[in-house]
């Protein structure tokens, strides 16, 4: 592992952040991010969207030096040209020095998804992102984001719609919808337009089922296949081509005590070698606001 170097990139065309994975390199999830990409992102066929820890709020007269299941240390994504596959994961982990489960999508943090601690009491959390637990990708496909970087300019919509659970995780068209909580993701998710498979485990899960991150495979792992066929997309696989990510994680008022994540990256998928990728990732939530440019083919650790 090495630390990053820290640059600043001010083209309009920024150098890419991701090879083109070749298909026998295929990711295989098991459950554990790190375990599944640290390695590709090593090789210089995957990009880590590195945010800092702890940057989640917690009600400090709850609970104290504690993390919860919202808390993203990485967004990661790896894309298989020959499958014309891109593969996606979260990896929550915990502060250090802090208590906390590091499983995703777990509220309270109490190492179990679908309990709810004393001290989150009024809040409650649901098993499975259930209610207004939300896990949502925003993809902006055609690049066409402005500055600040507005909800509208996302084409594509990949997890769970508010109001479901994991049994409704999908990709879907975005509707341009200004606010993802407390229901408003239902409107803004329209018809599906593609295939998505979501993973919890190492069998990994589909459409259709129930369990989510747990223990034993913390991490949520899911895949988009037919990625060229997206909305918006005018590219064809094997060509270079650039997208924005915006990971929407939180339970919005459902929760009560607790905050929400939210984490972005403008990847770039190229075959250009790797020592000329970069990535350009920035998190926000209602306790900090972080704006980081990392190599790609290290790790960087950033303190809070």
């Amino acid at each position: 592992t090495s630390t990053a170097t820290t640059t600043t990139t001010t083209s309009s065309s920024p150098l890419c952040a991701l090879q083109s994975q070749p298909y026998s390199n295929r990711v295989v999830f098991t459950g554990n991010a790190p375990n599944d990409f640290d390695v590709l992102v090593q090789q210089g066929v995957a990009v880590a969207a590195l945010d800092p820890l702890n940057d989640v709020a917690v009600d400090p007269s709850a609970i104290v030096r504690h993390t919860v299941g919202w808390d993203i240390r990485a967004l990661y994504f790896a894309y298989d040209k020959d499958l014309d596959t891109a593969y996606v994961a979260l990896d929550c982990a915990v502060f250090p020095g802090h208590t906390g489960s590091g499983i995703c999508g777990d509220a309270d943090g109490d190492g179990d998804p679908g309990s709810s601690a004393a001290w989150l009491d009024p809040g409650i959390d649901l098993a499975n992102y259930g209610g207004e637990e939300n896990v949502l990708l925003l993809i902006d496909t055609d690049n066409n984001l402005n500055t600040p970087t507005p909800l509208n300019g996302y084409e594509v919509a990949v997890g769970v719609p508010a109001q479901g659970d994991l049994s409704g995780f999908g990709t879907y068209k975005w509707n341009h919808v200004d606010d993802w909580r407390v229901g408003e993701v239902l409107a803004g998710m329209t018809e599906g337009c593609c295939t998505s498979s979501l993973f919890g485990y190492a069998s990994g899960l589909h459409p259709g089922t129930t369990l989510g991150p747990n223990a034993a495979e913390p991490d949520l792992e899911f895949a988009i296949a037919n990625f060229s066929g997206l909305p918006g997309v005018d590219w064809v696989p094997g060509e270079d081509f650039r997208i924005n990510l915006r990971l929407l994680h939180g339970a919005g008022s459902q929760d009560q005590r607790v905050g929400d994540e939210t984490v972005e990256a403008a990847v770039c998928v190229s075959e250009n070698t790797p020592d000329h990728l970069t990535s350009t990732t920035s998190s926000t939530s209602s306790a900090t606001t972080t704006t980081t440019t990392t190599k790609s083919t290290t790790t960087a650790t950033t303190a809070t």
